[in-house]
């Protein structure tokens, strides 16, 4: 049939779809067709993630994000065993250091434009070996709402915290001490982060309105360990009624009280790499973004 008569091949977004010109009859085949129509008008409808900051840590300071150093050293570091060996976020406690809450310094990202309800954050992290926690606390990040501080409450912008405790279990801080939160799926309140390693952490935060509706998710190498609604991330006396997560910010502080707890013998290290901030999920929690489109129906033609 198709020696017989007069063809001409167009060929539109790399699918093939054939134009038969110059003939009675014409066929097309419906796959393609199918394909062609899911590039023209249902692929852009797709939601894909919103990624508000994607960083390798090649440097400190890229991607809209800021550093200050404290106490300790931050620098960015070559790990052959890390995600992403060309360069790692490494926060150094040097041998010495005092465990009355110090950090080595902090690195973040200001939220304000973008002026987020809901947060999904991944990244990789890793305690050295010799890692020797703080009793008190050892804390990863902050999430910031800062009309808290603007209103008055001391210290009351960080109102999400996620730390570990003495023994490496995860945990949730929210400000003004209203809760300290341990997981509350799989075992979660006895899940003990191992050093030496890399793990993934996904996590997922819904800033509460003026009730207790809060929300916070969390999982470790795909494994969900909190999952917490009705929550009081914020107090609208103290903050003024802004609804939103303005900052973000990776502050390891080492513990908060601890007077009989001696100082560190040797440096040890608190690693980040691959770091991803969006308001829409992130692969690896308990949504992903669309990665295949649909299958189309196989041999079928249309014909006339």
């Amino acid at each position: 049939m198709w020696n017989e008569i007069n063809k001409r091949a167009v060929l539109i977004s790399d699918i093939g779809i054939l134009f038969l010109t110059k003939m009675c009859k014409w066929e097309i085949n419906l796959k393609k067709l199918y394909l062609l129509i899911l590039a023209l008008f249902l692929i852009p409808s797709i939601t894909l993630a919103e990624i508000i900051t994607e960083n390798r840590w090649d440097s400190l300071n890229s991607n809209g994000w800021w550093m200050s150093r404290e106490l300790g050293v931050v620098e960015t570091i070559s790990d052959s065993t890390a995600p992403d060996p060309h360069n790692v976020l490494r926060f150094t406690y040097p041998a010495g250091f005092t465990n009355d809450g110090n950090s080595p310094g902090l690195v973040g990202i200001e939220l304000g434009s973008v002026a987020p309800t809901e947060l999904w954050v991944q990244f990789w992290f890793k305690y050295s070996s010799n890692y020797i926690p703080q009793i008190t606390a050892n804390k990863i990040y902050y999430i910031t709402n800062h009309v808290a501080q603007d209103a008055g409450a001391p210290d009351a912008n960080n109102i999400l915290v996620l730390t570990t405790s003495g023994s490496l279990i995860p945990r949730l801080g929210i400000a003004g001490g209203v809760a300290t939160l341990y997981g509350n799926v799989n075992n979660g309140a006895n899940f003990h982060i191992s050093k030496g390693v890399w793990h993934k952490m996904v996590t997922y935060q819904h800033v509460n309105s003026n009730g207790n509706d809060g929300v916070f998710r969390m999982w470790i190498d795909d494994v969900m360990y909190f999952d917490y609604t009705g929550l009081p991330f914020r107090i609208s006396s103290k903050f003024g009624g802004k609804d939103i997560f303005d900052g973000f910010k990776f502050d390891p502080v080492y513990g908060g009280a601890n007077p009989s707890q001696p100082n560190l013998p040797a440096d040890q290290y608190f690693y980040i790499d691959e770091t991803i901030i969006s308001t829409t999920p992130i692969s690896g929690g308990n949504k992903s973004i669309p990665t295949m489109i649909p299958s189309p129906p196989k041999n079928l033609i249309i014909g006339q």
